[in-house]
């Protein structure tokens, strides 16, 4: 979150708004919207933004690969992927959207889980653009990314719901989008894309299923950032509570799965049953914002936005085996 309480003021000021008015809504969102990853401890809320995660997730694609593990391939691509599967949400970070409405004395925020579907996939196809444009390869398994979160993940995760009419349109889009980065990854230096790969593209676009006996390398990695991405949410939302969790359908080579465990161990330790990682222990650090539980408590908006920014912190996540 690179916006600062400053800036906020002297923009609001600009338009017209009260600042202390402006301060009270960037607040709200900062602690209600999901797009802030949110861990709760017995006083306090951490906060951590989706630029971070993504570092996170791209950390864990870099040290990939020991002992049964294959390391990612191709490699470059993939660390792009995973580095940046949710740029899309930087502008919202960076300008968030309001309510403005005329009969009011003050804006309103729009929080995160209060967007409207089309506003979600302006802002995720926006961050595939991007991602595309850098790398066509990461773009095709970050494209796949976003579509699997509206389509139960391809069959990984059935208990979802299916996708309404808006979803159901972002994912034809996507799907062509797909189509076109397979044209264009034949022409980028160090990666390929073979024929089971594309017959894998066209059954998942067609059928929406888990492949089953599938030899190519796309299908395999689509998962591999499932599982850095996953894992990075339990760090991030992970305070000094005790958690086991399971990630399933990590791959361990193009042909096999896993099922890993994740244990933490207090505020920042984490033990990881079996260990996929190149170095032991993983250590990543990250930015987080904290806001004490007294003052959310205290429903004074300001002194919350006030804590947020003054409160910063580098976290350091311990991964080991």
């Amino acid at each position: 979150m690179c916006l600062c309480v400053r800036q906020i003021g002297t923009n609001a000021e600009a338009l017209g708004w009260n600042p202390e008015s402006v301060y009270n809504w960037w607040a709200e969102t900062l602690l209600r919207s999901k797009r802030m990853i949110i861990a709760k401890s017995s006083n306090e809320y951490r906060c951590i933004t989706q630029h971070e995660h993504g570092k996170i997730a791209g950390l864990c694609a870099m040290y990939w690969g020991s002992g049964d593990f294959e390391s990612p391939s191709p490699e470059g691509s993939l660390v792009t992927a995973a580095f940046m599967h949710d740029t899309g949400w930087q502008e919202f970070d960076h300008q968030p959207r309001i309510n403005a409405d005329e009969k009011a004395d003050t804006p309103t925020p729009i929080n995160f889980h209060e967007l409207p579907p089309q506003t979600w996939v302006d802002m995720y196809e926006q961050g595939i653009d991007t991602v595309s444009s850098v790398d066509p390869y990461a773009g095709l398994v970050v494209s796949l990314h976003g579509v699997g979160l509206q389509n139960r993940r391809y069959g990984l995760t059935p208990e979802w719901s299916r996708p309404g009419t808006t979803f159901t349109e972002f994912i034809h889009r996507e799907q062509r989008r797909q189509r076109r980065l397979i044209e264009q990854i034949g022409e980028q230096d160090g990666t390929s894309i073979t024929a089971e790969d594309k017959v894998m593209l066209r059954r998942l676009q067609d059928d929406d299923y888990e492949p089953e006996r599938y030899n190519g390398q796309l299908w395999c990695n689509y998962k591999l950032l499932q599982t850095w991405d996953t894992l990075s949410h339990i760090l991030c939302a992970t305070a000094d509570q005790t958690v086991e969790t399971t990630i399933e359908h990590t791959p361990v080579s193009v042909h096999t799965d896993a099922s890993i465990e994740v244990c933490s161990e207090g505020v920042s330790a984490y033990q990881v049953d079996p260990y996929p990682f190149s170095i032991d222990p993983l250590v990543i650090s990250a930015i987080g914002r904290t806001v004490s539980e007294q003052t959310v408590n205290s429903g004074d908006e300001s002194a919350i936005a006030r804590e947020y920014f003054s409160n910063t912190e580098e976290i350091e996540f311990r991964i080991h085996s």
